[in-house]
């Protein structure tokens, strides 16, 4: 690809080394930059973190660097960081507790309400609450099962569609309009969600990079929404999915988006030979 050699492993059937990985039993060597794709189960994303530590303290440049995967996996703490520093930001509630439901209610101003996981991707633990009996159902539900979650308005104009903006490198590599498919709320293509179309990228494009180094990440993708004509964020991801923009937009997203990494990260000094 681009002109370099790729090689895939699982990093969850890799052994880390006290100095070196190992895989399929032989070492892992001569690596110039390595792609990481974390899960959304606490056990295999902190082993997954430990791999690319070690690939770091290794000299090798790891996109997305582990403290950024780790930031940007969790929804809250993404929300908390970009809120932070101003840039606009879905409002976001997490609790633990239905008896705050109330309060929770009036300060996102009313139904309908987005219940979340802290983590999660492809829309999964992803819920829909119209009336405080099911929002306080959702919230100990999920209390029981031993996981977070927070609480967000249902926003968007329409409702049911967001701009996907796909970044590396300091740049725009695709902008496109995400659209739910009938009878359900999210615009996710792994639960049947549709493009919609391209997107210019002069004002997304500036808020998703913004968005993304605000959180470390050298590569991946923001969902914004449009509310009263505001753009703002809804989530990060550190390891977008690619494969669904390709087949929609008739074109390669992988080859332009290493291209920007490798010029990025030449610019930086931080491959070999400064390639």
């Amino acid at each position: 690809m681009e002109g370099h050699e790729v090689a895939c492993h699982n990093p969850l059937q890799v052994a880390i080394g006290p100095d070196s990985l190992l895989s399929g039993g032989a070492r892992l060597s001569g690596c110039d930059m390595a792609f990481v794709r974390t899960s959304v189960h606490a056990a295999e994303r902190e082993f997954i973190l430990a791999v690319a530590r070690h690939l770091e303290l290794g000299g090798v440049p790891v996109i997305n660097p582990p403290g950024a995967i780790e930031r940007s996996s969790n929804k809250f703490t993404t929300f908390q960081v970009l809120k932070g520093i101003g840039v606009p930001v879905v409002p976001s509630v997490a609790l633990r507790s239905g008896e705050e439901a109330g309060a929770v209610i009036e300060a996102l101003g009313g139904f309908p309400l987005v219940v979340k996981l802290f983590y999660g991707s492809r829309g999964m633990g992803v819920t829909y609450a119209t009336s405080q009996d099911m929002l306080v159902s959702l919230i100990d539900s999920y209390r029981a099962l031993g996981v977070n979650v927070l609480v967000s308005p249902f926003l968007g104009e329409p409702r049911g569609r967001c701009l996907r903006v796909l970044c590396a490198g300091g740049e725009v590599i695709a902008a496109v309009h995400m659209a739910s498919k009938p009878g359900d709320f999210r615009s996710n293509a792994a639960r049947g969600g549709v493009i919609a179309g391209k997107e210019e990228t002069e004002q997304c494009g500036g808020l998703a990079m913004r968005a993304l180094s605000s959180l470390g990440l050298l590569a991946g993708s923001a969902d914004l929404l449009a509310d009263r004509g505001r753009l703002m964020v809804l989530e990060v991801n550190s390891s977008p999915g690619i494969e669904s923009l390709e087949r929609a937009l008739g074109c390669s997203i992988a080859g332009p988006m290493l291209k920007a990494l490798i010029e990025a990260l030449a610019r930086d000094g931080r491959l070999p030979g400064g390639r």
